[in-house]
């Protein structure tokens, strides 16, 4: 008969997906927090989420505030439920409308409603303090927060005479699609021999 603790960590599609990003990084982050505290752990995105919520946790994660219509559904699963919201919902939802997605403002009315009506939680993160404190209304008669920022990021980092500018991102997010937008115009200023190199989800290099 097996000992060991079995934990469900719940995330987006985007998260959970082959493309490595801050969202991935971030659950990479989690998954490894949790495995060295001995649980042998279960990821999936939203999609899979019913069907593994049918079953009870030692631990279940939601991670992101995208994911938080699950926390209802988790709470009644497991005794331990840690929910990391990773950003603030009112800063990123602001950005992505100011960013020209106007459905954003009916997308944070969503969030809203279901952080409102979520249960308790056991534990509380954020990736910044800056986050944790824009949303302090909402979780100051909850639990306080832990700060947990992204860590194993450590690369091999090849040594190069090569001029190049990288830019990593979505390439679906309306501010990245900006910032690119002003890497190609400025190419006309740099040297001959520069490259722009663009990572991520629905980039291609200019």
């Amino acid at each position: 008969m097996s000992n060991s603790k079995s934990a469900l960590v719940i995330a987006t599609e985007l998260a959970t997906s082959s493309f490595e990003s801050g969202a991935s990084l971030r659950v990479a982050s989690i998954l490894d927090l949790v495995q060295k505290e001995g649980f042998v752990v279960k990821v999936v995105s939203r999609s899979d989420a019913k069907v593994a919520l049918k079953s009870r946790w030692d631990l279940i994660v939601i991670v992101s505030y995208s994911a938080a219509k699950f926390l209802r559904s988790a709470r009644k699963m497991t005794k331990n439920l840690w929910f990391d919201p990773t950003d603030s919902w009112t800063i990123t939802r602001i950005s992505f409308f100011r960013g020209g997605d106007s459905k954003q403002l009916l997308i944070l009315i969503r969030d809203l409603f279901w952080l409102w009506i979520s249960p308790k939680i056991d534990f509380l993160t954020f990736i910044t303090i800056q986050d944790a404190q824009k949303e302090k209304i909402w979780w100051k008669r909850r639990v306080s927060p832990s700060v947990l920022p992204i860590y194993g990021l450590e690369r091999n980092v090849l040594t190069s005479t090569e001029v190049r500018l990288i830019f990593v991102g979505d390439g679906g997010y309306k501010p990245n699609q900006e910032a690119i937008n002003f890497l190609k115009e400025t190419l006309d200023w740099l040297a001959n021999d520069t490259k722009i190199h663009l990572f991520g989800k629905e980039m291609t290099d200019p």
